[in-house]
């Protein structure tokens, strides 16, 4: 049922209800209202019967009593009369025969009347005495018939009221709910959407202004869908916008990590598999001969005359050098064979599928005669030689470190003997270390401490005082005596223990220095780290954890980084040294200029680095080589200009001292001061130093 519907009813239910009271109380009030006049009229006319009759019924004259009698039964209302006297004896009467048998019994009301005659009776009294009694019967047909023509007109008129009530409600309520109909159907224009739907506005009453308030309510919902569908168009823009850029970084990422994976496992330089891949394609090699039964041939190159090149003509020949070697040995093997790098100068060959030892070594030869051919660079020509050791699978051994070993054994061999390729006899083995019983005692060795530190001091030029000491690493073999690095710290590579060599060193250093300074004795001390370990990003929080172990001054300690483990990832390396050099320590560049240009890393993160120490390879040869001197001039000018110190290694003799100091270099070291030494015996020659100085003084 619509509102509209229930407006009307409601209001026709009340104007009836409201009618319907008014018309039974006129009712009501009219039938009172004649009821009363007839009740007078008829007390007026019994009275007068009374008042005529009452002399006659006291002389009892009965012909008197017969004419009033006859006399008031004259009036056409009046339907019989009659006189008792004190006795109830019946003096005179007249009327309807009828209704003068019957038993009278006075009227009270009209609604006892069913016979239409008001029966009322009035008693003769003088000065208060009864003497008789009058009845009279009135008619009142008449009276009854205009009350009911009365209540017809009543309720014709009701009902004309009722009629006309409901059509006024019909009107009104059309009236009223015409602008909630206006509501209710832009409400529904907007539910389906109709948004900014404006009704129509009548007057200035309460639902006008609802209806003002709708309209600016659906103007603020249009201008909020228009701002939502524009949100959304710019979300579906910015989505498809993200979605472009996520899929274009998701290449660059993946195009970044083929490059990465390439360059961890590839030379930078070469562009030839490192020694991570060359041993995974050795592996790989020796399980699918293991399968077929078939042969494995492996050679370890190493270039003869390089040094004397790289010396010579500078790092950047040396290079070049490198590159077309690599390039002329990948063209000289097949596809299925595989040419590294080891490192330095040392390549190495995998040949699958060789038919005998004769077969490997013919190939070797053939390799031999290519890195022979010269090698122009800078338009000058340079020629150098190779030594091959060959050894074969399974015949000189059947896994990969064995192989690897006695390769490396018969190279060392042909290297000795000139004899520029020879395969791997017996014999060799004890020509070169057993590097694969070293490499099994290293993680032994760490657990037993038999690594001990020596300390080589750096002297400062002007001053004449240490400056500092390099911390190095010796292995104290219970049965092979006393290790250097180089035969060790490769071993140490290949089997993953550098990570923990490092720590070990660095608490060993840290130890030395505590002990230092309870002494008096405040030194800076550099420890060298490893390309590893600058490129791991734990690191800084390892060494972090070392540092908290020890009450030793931050500054004391100063870390090494070289050359190649910065350019390996200039980023990587940049953040782990900016997070060391917050934990107080200083940093400086080791074994600066070889094999890499690293001045322009030096010009972005100088700020980073406090010190660069120029590679023995420059000083050795620095007196006889012009080239090596400029080198070293140019790289301690810059240094400066960028407020960085220079130290240089391998200072072998006065004369390259002297040199060095004219040079502007700061400081350096080397045997013609000291070689490295035990820690008491460092703490003699400082102490016999300072001794001289003060000797001097007083001189």
């Amino acid at each position: 049922m619509s509102f509209r519907t229930k407006t009307i009813l409601g209001i026709a239910a009340i104007e009836f209800v409201l009618l319907s009271i008014i018309v039974w109380t006129s009712i009501t009030v009219l039938q009172h209202a004649i009821e009363r006049e007839a009740y007078k009229r008829a007390d007026t006319v019994a009275n007068l019967f009374a008042a005529t009759a009452s002399d006659a019924v006291l002389t009892k004259n009965l012909s008197a009593l017969h004419s009033v009698v006859n006399e008031v039964l004259t009036s056409p209302d009046l339907r019989y009369a009659r006189v008792f006297d004190l006795h109830q004896q019946r003096l005179a009467e007249g009327g309807d025969p009828e209704l003068l048998t019957r038993v009278f019994v006075p009227d009270a009301s009209f609604s006892r009347i069913d016979d239409g005659v008001l029966d009322i009776g009035y008693d003769l009294n003088v000065a208060g005495v009864h003497y008789g009694r009058v009845e009279l019967g009135i008619d009142v047909a008449a009276i009854k018939g205009l009350l009911s023509g009365e209540r017809q007109r009543l309720f014709f008129l009701a009902t004309i009221e009722i009629l006309l009530t409901g059509l006024f409600s019909f009107v009104l309520g059309h009236v009223l709910t015409r602008q909630l109909r206006t509501l209710s159907d832009g409400t529904r224009r907007l539910v389906e959407g109709d948004l900014g739907y404006q009704v129509p506005v009548h007057g200035k009453d309460e639902l006008a202004e609802t209806a003002l308030a709708f309209n600016s309510m659906s103007r603020d919902l249009l201008r909020a869908h228009r701002r939502q569908e524009k949100v959304e168009q710019d979300l579906r823009t910015l989505a498809d916008e993200l979605e472009d850029r996520v899929q274009l970084r998701t290449q660059q990422l993946a195009a970044l990590n083929r490059e990465l994976q390439h360059r961890s496992l590839h030379d930078p330089l070469t562009k030839l598999p490192n020694r991570m891949l060359f041993r995974d394609r050795l592996e790989q090699a020796l399980a699918s001969a293991w399968r077929e039964d078939t042969l494995v041939g492996l050679l370890i190159i190493d270039l003869d005359g390089f040094k004397e090149v790289n010396d010579t003509a500078g790092h950047h020949t040396g290079d070049a050098l490198l590159q077309q070697t690599a390039n002329r040995l990948r063209d000289a093997v097949r596809g299925v064979d595989t040419v590294a790098r080891l490192g330095g100068d040392e390549f190495a060959v995998i040949l699958h599928t060789v038919d005998d030892l004769e077969h490997a070594c013919e190939k070797a030869r053939e390799l031999n005669e290519v890195i022979r051919q010269p090698v122009e660079v800078g338009g000058e020509r340079y020629r150098v030689g190779a030594s091959i050791g060959v050894a074969l699978y399974p015949e000189h051994a059947d896994t990969e470190t064995d192989l690897l070993c006695h390769a490396d054994a018969a190279m060392y061999s042909a290297k000795r003997q000139r004899a520029g390729v020879l395969p791997f006899e017996g014999s060799h083995q004890g020509l070169h270390p057993d590097r694969q019983s070293l490499k099994t005692e290293l993680r032994q060795a760490l657990n037993d401490h038999q690594f001990v530190l020596h300390y080589q001091p750096k002297v400062d030029f002007q001053s004449d005082s240490v400056s500092g000491v390099e911390a190095l690493v010796r292995w104290q073999h219970p049965t092979r005596g006393l290790l250097m690095p180089l035969e060790f710290l490769p071993l140490a590579e290949d089997a993953n223990l550098m990570k923990p060599l490092t720590a070990y060193v660095l608490r060993g250093v840290l130890a030395q220095c505590h002990e230092w300074v309870q002494r008096g004795l405040e030194v800076p001390v550099t420890v060298n780290i490893s390309d590893e370990n600058i490129q791991d990003v734990e690191f800084p929080a390892q060494v972090r954890r070392i540092l908290d172990e020890f009450d030793v001054p931050r500054q004391l300690i100063d870390m090494g980084v070289t050359e190649g483990g910065l350019i390996l990832d200039p980023a990587r390396a940049s953040d782990n040294i900016r997070k060391l050099r917050d934990l107080g320590v200083t940093i400086t560049i080791e074994n600066f200029g070889t094999g890499y240009s690293c001045m322009s890393y030096l010009n972005l993160q100088h700020h980073l680095v406090d010190e660069i120490r120029l590679d023995r390879s420059f000083i050795l040869d620095m007196m006889q080589n012009e080239n090596d001197a400029a080198v070293v001039r140019a790289n301690i000018d810059i240094a400066h200009t960028l407020g960085l110190k220079v130290i240089a290694s391998g200072v072998e003799n006065e004369q390259l001292w002297d040199e060095l100091k004219t040079f502007g270099c700061d400081g350096a070291q080397g045997y013609y001061r000291s070689r490295p030494l035990p820690p008491e015996e460092f703490i003699a020659w400082m102490q016999s130093l300072q001794q001289k100085q003060a000797v001097t003084s007083v001189a």
